[in-house]
């Protein structure tokens, strides 16, 4: 269900930039972030090789701060130099001329 709705935000960002002109979408993908969901989830998901890959990212020091990840989208959206509808990836913030 997760993987669709994202698909399904995807489309809807991109149907709204196209019929709508005046209005800008963005769908942003924040990257792993240190929330309590993603504590819960390390810790009681039922699917072991997913778990591990959530203990992964905190031993390699991959886990992002809700701080960290909402400056970066703050600073996309004050540059206001994407398109319309776009998807932008935390991790593909240094592409962003790429996604123009």
């Amino acid at each position: 269900m997760y993987c669709t709705s994202k698909a399904a935000r995807d489309m809807l960002f991109q149907v709204l930039a196209l019929e709508d002109p005046d209005v800008r979408v963005l769908n942003y993908s924040p990257g792993p972030i240190d929330t309590e969901l993603f504590t819960d989830l390390k810790t009681n998901l039922g699917n072991l090789e997913m778990r591990q890959a959530l203990v992964e990212l905190v031993e390699n020091k991959n886990l992002l701060s809700v701080e960290t990840t909402v400056s970066t989208l703050m600073n996309i959206l004050e540059e206001d130099a994407f398109k319309s509808g776009s998807h932008i990836d935390y991790f593909d913030v240094n592409k962003l001329d790429k996604l123009l």
